[in-house]
C-alpha cells in the first residue's frame, strides 16, 4: 500500500565543452570507427581525406537543473544555461516541457508555444518556450523559470541550443523528474535522479523487431539483482501469487517503433522506506515480460504497490552513464494489486526523447549478441565478459573501444565509448562491439596495430590495423545482413552507406591489398556470401559464417594473411585457388592466386589492372592451347612452367594481334602443371581466356559448334613427311569469323614443344567474316601437328576438314 511519493530531482546533463582529439598514430588502446579526424575548438573540421567523415566538436553547451520537488498544482524553480565556444550569432534556445508540466514563469524575451508530438514524447504535446540570442566566446547565459505540476507521473525537461551555421553543432541538456500526486509530501528528501520515466506507445502502433532474420537468444539473468525484501512478515508462507506483465519498446532514429529484447526488467514493491525487489527477468523476443511474486506487502500492508524498472544491463553488456551506472526507466506505480491478479502495464517506452537512443543502442548490441555463436562473446569462455557501452546524449568521446586504460580518450579498459549521435548508424555500435569481441577472444592480447591517424575504410594502413578494423567491419555485416558500413550523424558523411562488397579492382577511391581494412572486410563477406554477387569474375565461394568464426576463436591471428594462409589452412578451411583465394582476389587481395582454367570453359575477365595469373594441368598426350581474345583492349600472354612464375616457356605477345595463344605439344612434353599470365598492353577493355585440351584427331572432316563466347578449338592431325595437306574451316553463317593455324614441334628439340601464334608452321590468309579459311602445307617430318581454330567473333557451326597429308 502506497504511503507517499519521493521526487526524483534533476541531474545536470550539460555538454563538457572539451574537444576530444586523437593521439598520434602509435600502438595504443583505442579502436575507433574507420575514419576519424582531429577537431578544432568547435565546429566541423573539413576532412583531408574524402573517404572519411568530418569530425564534430561542440560549439554550444547547455545545462538544466530543478530546484526541488513538485506535485500537481505546485511549482518549483528551474534554471538553465547556454555557453558558447567562439562567437555565436542568432542562437536558437528552446526549453520544452511534456504535458505533465506547464510553465508558471518564463524568462524575459521567451515566446511560449505548444507542439503536438506523436513520436516518443510525453503526453503527446510539448509546452515550448523559445528565444534567440547572440553569445560571445566563453560567455554563459543564465535563465530562470518556474514550472507547475499538471499531471502526476514521470516528466522531463529538455533544453536545446542551436547555431545558425551548418557547421555549428548545438548543445542539449535533459533532466527528468516525477510529478507527485495526491498526498505527496514536499518535505520528503529529494533524491538525485538516476532514472527516467516511461510512457505508453501511441495507439495503433505495432512495434517490429530490429532484425527479423536473427533468432532471439536469451542471455539469462546471471549476476543480476535477485529478489529481496525488508518487509516484516506476519504470517509464514505465501499469501498469494500475483503477476505483472507488459512489453518494452523504443522508437529508432527513423521514428520506427521497435521491440526491445533481452532488456532487464525489475518488478518492485514501492514502500515509504526501502523498496522491495519482487523479481528480475529479461524481456523476450518481442520485448515481452511476465513476473510473478508473493503478493504479501508485510504486516497490514495489503497488496504490493508495484512499479516496473527497465534497466539497460544484461550479463553481456550494458549502456551506462558517465557515472558507470546503467540507464534506468521507471513506470508509474499501481497500488494494492489484488491477490492472484495479473497487472498489465501494456506497451511501454522511454518518455524522454533524448534517452530513446539508450534503448536503440542497447538493441543494436543485442542484435550482435543474437548473431554471435555461443553463450558468451567468446564461446570458449567459462565466465562471460560484460562489455560496457558508455553513452550520453551530449557525449563527444568516441566512437571507439578501449582495450587498455590510458589518456582522456580511454578512462577505463575493455569499454566502448560512443558519441551522442552513434545510434543514427546501424553499424557503429556493433563495429565497436566487434573490437571488444576480438579483445575478449584474444584474452586481452589485442593485436598491436599501428593505425594511421586518420585511417579510412578505403585507405591503406598496415596489415595489423587492416585486420582488426576489417574484422570489426565484417562483424556488423553479418549481424545486420547487409554488406555495408553506415556513417553516424555529425559529419559530412552523416548517414552515408558504404558498400563493402561491390568494390573490386579499379574501384575509384579504394586502395588495394590486405593492408586496406575495407578490402579485408569485403574478402570475409565474399567468403560467406555464397558467391551470389558476381560469379563471372572471382566471387564464387560460399560457406557458413561459423567456419570463419571457429578459426577466429581457435587462433590469435596478427593479420589477415596470418588468419587465412596459416590458421584457416590449419583448420581445413578452403584456401584453394578455385574458391577461397578467388574470393580474396575479387577484393584485390592476392595470396598467390592462380585462377584455374578448365578444359573448354572460357572465362570472362575485366581489364588486367594487375597481372591475372592462371593455372592448368595437362592430362592427355595431345596438343593443348591457351588463348586470350581481347574485348576493347590488348593483352599480353605469357606461360610459365612453375607456380612461382620464375621459368617462362614463352610469350604470345604480337603487336596489334586480336587473339594471342600459346600451344603445348604434350605428345612430346611431359604432362604437368602450367601457369599463364595475362597483362594489359593497352586499351581499357577486358578479355576472354580459354584452355583447349585436345582429345580428338582430325581424320577427314568434322562439324563442331562454337558459341560467341568461345575462343579456341584444337585438334591433333597426323601428317607424313613430304606429303601436302590442305586444311580448311568453313563457317555456317556470315556472322562467324574464324582464324586457322597449324603448329608443330621438332623431335629432340624441347624448345620447340611450346609454340605461340607467330611460331605456327602455317596459318590461313584471312578471308574475313563468313569466308572459308584454308591452309596448304607440306610436312617436313612425320608426326602429330596441332590444328588451332580461333573464333574471332560470332557463334555457330564450323566444318573442319583435311585433304591429303
Amino acid at each position: 500500500m502506497r504511503q507517499g511519493l519521493v521526487l526524483a530531482a534533476a541531474v545536470v546533463l550539460g555538454l563538457s565543452g572539451t574537444t576530444v582529439t586523437e593521439a598520434a598514430a602509435t600502438p595504443g588502446p583505442r579502436h575507433r570507427e574507420p575514419a576519424t579526424h582531429q577537431a578544432p575548438r568547435c565546429g566541423l573540421t573539413p576532412s583531408t581525406d574524402s573517404r572519411g567523415p568530418d569530425r564534430v566538436a561542440s560549439c554550444l553547451q547547455a545545462g538544466v537543473t530543478v530546484a526541488g520537488a513538485v506535485a500537481v498544482g505546485q511549482t518549483t524553480d528551474v534554471a538553465f544555461t547556454v555557453k558558447a565556444q567562439g562567437d555565436q550569432q542568432d542562437v536558437a534556445i528552446t526549453a520544452e516541457l511534456p504535458a505533465g508540466l506547464a510553465w508558471a514563469r518564463v524568462p524575459a524575451g521567451f515566446t511560449v508555444t505548444g507542439s503536438a508530438d506523436a513520436a516518443p514524447a510525453s503526453g503527446g504535446t510539448w509546452n515550448r518556450i523559445t528565444a534567440r540570442r547572440d553569445i560571445a566566446d566563453g560567455r554563459t547565459l543564465d535563465f530562470s523559470a518556474q514550472v507547475k505540476g499538471v499531471r502526476a507521473g514521470p516528466a522531463s525537461i529538455n533544453v536545446r541550443a542551436r547555431g545558425t551555421g551548418s557547421g555549428t553543432p548545438g548543445g542539449d541538456a535533459d533532466t527528468w523528474l516525477t510529478v507527485g500526486g495526491e498526498g505527496f509530501d514536499a518535505s520528503l528528501t529529494v533524491a538525485a535522479a538516476r532514472e527516467s520515466g516511461t510512457a505508453a506507445l501511441p495507439e495503433g502502433v505495432t512495434p517490429q523487431p530490429l532484425y527479423p532474420h536473427l533468432r532471439h537468444q536469451s542471455v539469462g539473468t546471471r549476476g543480476l539483482p535477485q529478489p529481496h525484501s525488508d518487509d516484516p512478515d506476519g504470517t509464514p508462507g505465501v499469501r498469494a501469487t500475483s503477476c505483472v506483465r507488459g512489453t518494452w519498446n523504443y522508437a529508432d532514429h527513423n521514428g520506427n517503433f521497435r521491440q526491445s529484447a533481452n532488456f532487464q526488467v525489475q518488478v518492485w514493491d514501492s514502500d515509504p522506506i526501502g523498496d522491495d525487489l519482487l523479481g528480475t527477468v529479461m524481456t523476450g523476443a518481442s520485448g515481452d515480460y511476465n513476473v510473478c511474486f508473493d503478493n504479501d506487502d508485510g504486516i497490514g500492508g495489503g497488496g504490493n504497490d508495484v512499479f516496473v524498472r527497465f534497466v539497460a544491463e544484461s550479463p553481456l553488456w550494458n549502456v551506462q552513464r558517465d557515472d558507470e551506472e546503467p540507464y534506468l526507466f521507471r513506470t508509474e506505480t499501481r497500488d494494492d494489486v489484488a491477490d492472484g491478479s495479473t497487472t498489465d502495464f501494456g506497451a511501454q517506452r522511454p518518455v524522454t526523447q533524448n534517452l530513446m537512443p539508450v534503448v536503440e543502442l542497447y538493441d543494436q548490441v543485442n542484435a550482435a549478441s543474437d548473431w554471435t555463436p555461443g553463450d558468451c562473446w567468446d564461446r570458449l569462455d567459462r565466465e562471460c565478459r560484460r562489455i560496457p557501452v558508455n553513452w550520453t546524449p551530449t557525449s563527444n568521446l568516441g566512437d571507439h573501444y578501449c582495450s587498455e586504460e590510458g589518456g582522456p580518450d580511454c578512462p577505463r579498459e575493455n569499454e566502448i565509448y560512443l558519441r551522442g549521435n552513434a545510434n543514427t548508424s546501424t553499424t557503429t555500435a556493433i563495429h565497436e562491439v566487434g573490437h571488444g569481441v576480438m579483445d575478449d577472444v584474444y584474452d586481452d592480447q589485442y593485436p598491436r596495430t599501428n593505425c594511421p591517424n586518420p585511417h579510412a575504410i578505403q585507405g591503406q594502413s598496415e596489415p595489423g590495423c587492416a585486420w582488426s578494423e576489417g574484422f570489426a567491419e565484417w562483424y556488423p555485416a553479418q549481424v545486420t545482413g547487409a554488406p555495408t558500413y553506415v556513417f553516424p550523424g555529425g559529419g559530412a558523411d552523416a548517414g552515408r552507406t558504404l558498400n563493402l562488397e561491390d568494390p573490386t579492382w579499379g574501384t575509384t577511391g579504394w586502395d588495394t591489398g590486405d593492408d586496406t581494412e575495407g578490402r579485408v572486410a569485403g574478402a570475409m563477406i565474399d567468403l560467406v556470401d555464397g558467391g551470389a554477387r558476381d560469379e563471372r569474375y572471382w566471387d564464387r565461394h560460399g560457406e557458413p559464417a561459423t567456419a570463419i568464426w571457429n578459426t577466429f576463436l581457435r587462433h590469435r591471428s596478427a593479420n589477415f594473411r596470418d588468419f587465412f594462409v596459416v590458421h584457416r589452412a590449419a583448420d581445413g578451411g578452403d584456401v584453394s585457388d578455385a574458391r577461397g583465394k578467388a574470393s580474396l582476389f575479387q577484393n584485390t587481395i592476392d595470396f598467390d592466386f592462380r585462377d584455374p582454367l578448365g578444359d573448354y570453359a572460357e572465362l570472362e575477365r575485366p581489364r588486367a589492372i594487375v597481372p591475372h595469373n592462371f593455372g592448368f594441368t595437362t592430362t592427355v598426350a595431345f596438343w593443348q592451347v591457351v588463348a586470350v581474345r581481347p574485348d576493347g583492349g590488348e593483352q599480353n600472354l605469357e606461360l610459365f612452367d612453375d607456380r612461382n612464375q620464375t621459368r617462362s616457356l614463352g610469350t604470345g605477345n604480337q603487336p596489334g594481334a586480336d587473339t594471342e595463344f600459346i600451344a603445348v605439344d604434350s605428345n612430346r612434353r611431359a604432362l604437368g602443371d602450367y601457369y599463364p599470365r595475362v597483362t594489359q598492353a593497352g586499351g581499357a577493355g577486358g578479355y576472354r581466356i580459354e584452355l583447349a585440351q585436345g582429345t580428338t584427331q582430325l581424320i577427314d572432316r568434322e562439324t563442331f559448334r562454337m558459341a560467341a563466347g568461345d575462343v579456341v578449338v584444337v585438334r591433333d592431325v597426323l601428317l607424313h613427311q613430304g606429303r601436302e595437306v590442305t586444311i580448311a574451316v568453313d563457317p555456317a553463317t556470315t556472322g562467324q569469323n574464324p582464324e586457322l593455324y597449324l603448329v608443330g614441334s621438332v623431335p629432340g628439340q624441347p624448345d620447340t614443344y611450346v609454340r605461340n601464334r607467330a611460331q605456327a608452321v602455317a596459318q590461313s590468309t584471312g578471308g574475313g567474316a563468313g569466308a572459308t579459311e584454308t591452309i596448304t602445307f607440306t610436312a617436313p617430318s612425320t608426326g602429330f601437328y596441332g590444328v588451332v581454330v580461333i573464333n574471332r567473333s560470332g557463334g555457330g557451326s564450323y566444318e573442319l576438314s583435311r585433304q591429303g597429308g
